[in-house]
């Protein structure tokens, strides 16, 4: 038979569809896991750049009711046993507020400690248990102040760049006294220098 007859026997023979044959369905479901697992890596090595695009979140501050719930007790109970009962204390007040209100007695008790292990951890000498541990708080040398920040007055000193009238027992609050009274002499200074 020549080429041509041949060619011309196909054109007569009828053409009959070849079916296609599937994979197997093994393949796909393991297709469909390595694209999964592909995704996933790809996601978790992202997550960091991913976090950063996205706006952060606000935490939310630990309120008095969330205290409370952590030490078993209710919000009254808590107001009661802390001697908050007059202030304007509520389920909703911050624990910032809450420790600006307790006196050096309470915040003793609000961390599980006598009067006299709290004064004695912070260096602190001429405050009494009646005080407002906030107030108590600013009669705290500078040396502890910068100890409990994990570092040395002498390279905190020089940092912060704080004036020789400070000194290692100079009380926090005295510090904040004579930087606001250096600031505003500076502002002064410049405001004339600028007439």
């Amino acid at each position: 038979m020549s080429e041509r007859q041949a060619r011309q026997k196909r054109k007569n023979e009828p053409i009959v569809e070849q079916k296609k044959q599937k994979g197997s369905p093994l393949f796909g479901i393991i297709a469909t896991v390595l694209i999964l697992v592909f995704l996933g890596l790809g996601g978790y090595a992202l997550k960091d750049n991913i976090k950063a695009i996205l706006p952060e979140r606000p935490e939310k501050e630990t309120t008095v009711a969330d205290i409370a719930k952590d030490r078993d007790m209710t919000v009254d109970e808590f107001i009661e046993e802390f001697g908050l009962g007059d202030s304007e204390v509520t389920k909703k007040t911050t624990e910032s507020e809450l420790l600006s209100m307790l006196t050096v007695a309470n915040y003793a008790k609000y961390e599980d400690k006598t009067v006299d292990e709290l004064l004695a951890e912070y260096e602190i000498a001429e405050a009494d248990e009646n005080m407002l541990w906030q107030d108590a708080y600013l009669l705290m040398p500078m040396s502890k102040y910068v100890e409990n920040m994990g570092t040395t007055f002498d390279e905190f000193k020089g940092q912060a760049g704080l004036p020789d009238a400070i000194t290692e027992k100079t009380t926090l609050g005295d510090a904040q006294k004579i930087i606001s009274e250096l600031q505003e002499e500076q502002a002064e200074d410049s405001e004339s220098s600028a007439e």
